[in-house]
């Protein structure tokens, strides 16, 4: 709380932490890539008393035996506590409650269960049976605050953005396809990223 009343986090972080939470299901886990992606989220629990019922966990940590038996337990999970080598993935099927993995997340962590992650907004829904998360990115994209003024953290909005703009292609609806291509461009553009979308496919030039 003190930290946000002296303005030691830059603002956007805040409303981003806020889009996240949108993209959450009720009493969610939200496995979080560190400092910059968690704390904005803990003040927003702590200090204004916003979702209270996520659960985020701080993934740099898991490497500690007794964190892993700590967030087992709050996340009901059942089973003998996994290690932390695939304890994501072994909490996303031991635990009753919906466990969501940060866009922040790298490579090394995501690549394991890449097919069993769905883009649900700002987060990633962690699951063994098919997820329909395109009504879901339909419904919160428009909602979202789309703080571009979060750093790095903010370029994470792009793949949101660009997954449902190749569902848009995919139905052959030009009109949302088109409006959302613009709206994408004009964000890759002030985040220096219309390069890497053009690489990656999304943009053609």
């Amino acid at each position: 709380m003190e930290m946000k009343a002296n303005g030691g986090m830059a603002t956007g972080l805040f409303r981003l932490a806020q889009d996240v939470f949108a993209s959450l299901e009720p009493d969610a886990v939200l496995i979080a890539a560190g400092e910059m992606d968690a704390f904005p989220l803990w003040v927003g629990q702590y200090a204004d008393g916003q979702r209270n019922d996520v659960l985020v966990v701080d993934e740099r940590l898991l490497a500690d035996p007794a964190y892993r038996t700590r967030i087992w337990g709050r996340a009901k999970a059942s089973g003998p506590v996994a290690p932390e080598q695939g304890f994501v993935a072994a909490l996303g099927k031991a635990s009753p409650r919906p466990v969501h993995l940060s866009l922040a997340l790298g490579r090394a962590v995501l690549a394991p269960m890449s097919t069993e992650l769905y883009v649900t907004g700002m987060a990633l829904r962690y699951s063994a049976v098919p997820v329909e998360n395109i009504p879901l990115l339909e419904a919160r994209w428009g909602r979202f605050r789309k703080a571009l003024d979060a750093g790095p953290l903010s370029r994470n909005y792009l793949v949101p953005g660009s997954v449902l703009l190749a569902h848009y292609r995919a139905i052959g609806d030009e009109a949302r396809a088109s409006a959302l291509e613009s709206e994408l461009r004009r964000m890759a553009e002030r985040l220096g990223a219309t390069q890497s979308m053009i690489k990656s496919g999304v943009f053609a030039h």
